[in-house]
C-alpha cells in the first residue's frame, strides 16, 4: 500500500489551472523533484480528467532543433552561436556564458564584480590580510631569494586567474621559516603516495604580500625568473623605479638598502 497523499483534489484542481507543466505542479504541492513525485501528479492529473491543453512541455520540445554551430540555452531559451558557451570536456555548457556568469556572480559593495556566495569581492577581503612584516634583513631577503630562485615558482591559477609565488619542497621547517621571516602567505600539507615523502607548500597569493615578496627578491632573480616575473607583474620595473626616484625614497617595507638595486649581481 503507497503512502497516504498529502494534498487535497481541489488544490491538485487549481495547481494543474495555474501551472504549465508537471514539474510546476509538483512544485505548487510541495513535493520534491523526484521520478515518483512526477509519476504520481501525472497519474493523478489523468485519472481525474483535467485539462492540461495550456501545459508548454518541455523547453527544447518548444524551440526545435538550433542551426549548425549553434545552441540553445538552458536558462534564457535562446539560441546562441557556440562560441557564447563556456566548452566543458568535448562538448559545451548547457547555460550560455551571460546565464552562467548571472548565476555565479553579483556586485560587491565596492562595485567590482564577484562571486555570489562571498560576501564581498576578493580584492576587499585581501583589506583585511596583516601587511608583511617591517623588520625583514638584508641578509634574510637574500636567503629567501635563493630559496625562490632554486626552489620557488610565480604562477598562475588557471587563464585569467592571479599570479601567486609559491614554493614546495619536503622540509617543513624551511617552509615554515619562510612563513616566519615574511609573515605571510599559506601552508598546506600535500599527502604524496605511498614511497613518497610528505611535501610542504608555501603560497602567497594576496596582492599586497605577493607584490611586496617580489618587490624585495627581485634585485637577485635571474634571467629566468625575471622573465616569469614580468610575463605575470609587466609593472614591476615601473614600480621599483617610482620608488627610487622619490624623494625620500619610498622602499616597500623592508627594502633598506637602495645600493642592492643598482648593483650588477653578475659582478
Amino acid at each position: 500500500m503507497g503512502r497516504r497523499r498529502t494534498w487535497a483534489e481541489e488544490l491538485l484542481r487549481i495547481a494543474v489551472t495555474n501551472s504549465a507543466s508537471i514539474a510546476g505542479v509538483v512544485r505548487v504541492l510541495g513535493l520534491g523533484h523526484s521520478g515518483s513525485s512526477h509519476g504520481t501528479v501525472a497519474r493523478a492529473i489523468a485519472s481525474l480528467g483535467l485539462d492540461t491543453s495550456h501545459f508548454t512541455g518541455r523547453s527544447w520540445e518548444r524551440i526545435g532543433d538550433p542551426a549548425p554551430g549553434h545552441k540553445i540555452c538552458g536558462k534564457c531559451l535562446r539560441e546562441k552561436p557556440l562560441s557564447e558557451f563556456y566548452r566543458r570536456g568535448k562538448g559545451y555548457q548547457s547555460r550560455c556564458k551571460r546565464c552562467h556568469d548571472d548565476a555565479l556572480y553579483d556586485h560587491c559593495a565596492c562595485g567590482r564584480r564577484k562571486v555570489a556566495r562571498y560576501q564581498r569581492c576578493r580584492s576587499c577581503r585581501d583589506k583585511d590580510k596583516s601587511p608583511p612584516l617591517t623588520d625583514i634583513s638584508d641578509a634574510e631577503v637574500a636567503w629567501i631569494a635563493g630559496i625562490l630562485e632554486g626552489e620557488g615558482c610565480w604562477t598562475r591559477a588557471g587563464i585569467h586567474g592571479r599570479w601567486r609565488v609559491a614554493v614546495r619542497m619536503t622540509d617543513q621547517d624551511i617552509i615554515r621559516r619562510l612563513q616566519l621571516i615574511t609573515g605571510i602567505g599559506t601552508i598546506t600539507v600535500e599527502h604524496s603516495k605511498k614511497g613518497y615523502k610528505t611535501a610542504w607548500c608555501w603560497s602567497v597569493a594576496a596582492r599586497m604580500h605577493r607584490e611586496w615578496l617580489t618587490a624585495q627578491v627581485w634585485p637577485w632573480m635571474g634571467e629566468r625568473r625575471r622573465i616569469r616575473i614580468l610575463q605575470l607583474w609587466p609593472e614591476v620595473e615601473a614600480v621599483l623605479t617610482q620608488w627610487q626616484s622619490s624623494s625620500p625614497p619610498n622602499w616597500p617595507s623592508g627594502f633598506d638598502s637602495p645600493v642592492r638595486l643598482d648593483r650588477n649581481v653578475a659582478q
